[in-house]
């Protein structure tokens, strides 16, 4: 699965992520080096913490990730209704 990393600055333009294509992790807190809480560009109100652990920053990095792939896989590949039909249209056409 591919995703970016945004690291947010300041509060400037936070959010102005509308012409994305596709949802990533934007990390909005940092501990030191430390990445901390992220949320998903599409989904502002999101939030993935590892606040509160300790560990490397690749760690923390992983762990956010991880979360994200999860909220990613459960709210944004959902089939749509096209998407579906055109699925099925491919399927029953393969085998003849």
């Amino acid at each position: 699965m591919q995703f970016e990393i945004h690291r947010a600055g300041n509060g400037i333009g936070l959010w102005k992520t509308e012409g994305m294509k596709k949802p990533s992790l934007v990390i909005i807190k940092w501990q030191g080096r430390n990445p901390v809480v992220g949320t998903c560009s599409s989904c502002p109100q999101t939030r993935f913490s590892t606040e509160g652990k300790f560990g490397k920053p690749s760690e923390h990095e992983r762990e956010l990730r991880d979360l994200f792939n999860q909220h990613f896989r459960t709210v944004h590949m959902r089939e749509d209704a096209s998407q579906a039909a055109a699925r099925i249209v491919k399927e029953a056409t393969e085998n003849h």
